[in-house]
C-alpha cells in the first residue's frame, strides 16, 4: 500500500512544510502518493507532479478546499484512507488541525510531530532506559543501546531529513 501525504499550500504555491514531510516520507515507503485539496490549486498540484519521489497526485478542486478549515478537509481525507498504509501532514497548525479529527473518525491513534525517522520498522518503547533525544528540527525516541547509531551530524543539520 501507499503513503498518503496531504499537501499545505495557500492555493498557488507548494509549502516549504510539504517538502520536509515528502522527505520523511520517502524513509518509510517509496509509493508516495500527495493529496493537493483547494480552490483554484492547478498550479500547486503541477508543483507536486515535479517532485521526483512523488509516484501519484490527487487534486480535489473546491471552494470548500479553499481555507482548508477542518470540517472540509477532514472527510475527504477519511474517505481516502483505507487505501493508505500511513496518512501524513506537516507537524504545524495546518496539520494539528485536521489530522486529530482524522484519527478520531478513523478510531486510531496519531503520532505527533515527527521530525526524524531512523527507520520505518524501528519498534521503540518508552521506559526507563529510554531517551528521547530533541535537536533544532528533529526528534526521536531512541533506545540507550542504539544511541552510537545516530550520527552527530544530525544535530547540525537543520531543515533536512536524517
Amino acid at each position: 500500500m501507499s503513503i498518503l501525504i496531504i499537501a499545505e499550500h495557500n492555493n498557488l504555491n507548494l509549502k516549504s512544510f510539504s517538502l520536509n514531510t515528502i522527505n520523511a516520507a520517502a524513509k518509510i515507503d517509496s509509493d508516495i502518493h500527495v493529496l493537493v485539496a483547494g480552490n483554484k490549486c492547478e498550479n500547486v498540484s503541477k508543483e507536486v507532479a515535479a517532485i521526483p519521489l512523488v509516484k501519484k497526485v490527487l487534486q480535489s478542486e473546491s471552494a470548500n478546499y479553499e481555507n482548508y478549515l477542518a470540517e472540509n478537509l477532514t472527510p475527504l481525507v477519511v474517505k481516502m484512507a483505507d487505501k493508505y498504509t500511513h496518512i501524513i501532514a506537516s507537524a504545524n497548525t495546518f496539520g494539528k488541525n485536521f489530522m486529530p479529527r482524522v484519527a478520531a473518525m478513523l478510531d486510531t491513534s496519531q503520532i505527533s510531530d515527527i521530525i526524524l525517522i531512523i527507520s520505518p520498522f524501528a519498534k521503540t518503547t518508552v521506559n526507563p532506559d529510554t531517551t528521547v533525544l530533541i535537536v533544532p528540527y528533529f526528534t526521536a525516541i531512541v533506545p540507550e543501546a542504539e544511541h552510537a547509531a545516530i550520527p552527530p551530524s544530525a544535530a547540525s543539520a537543520p531543515g533536512s531529513i536524517g
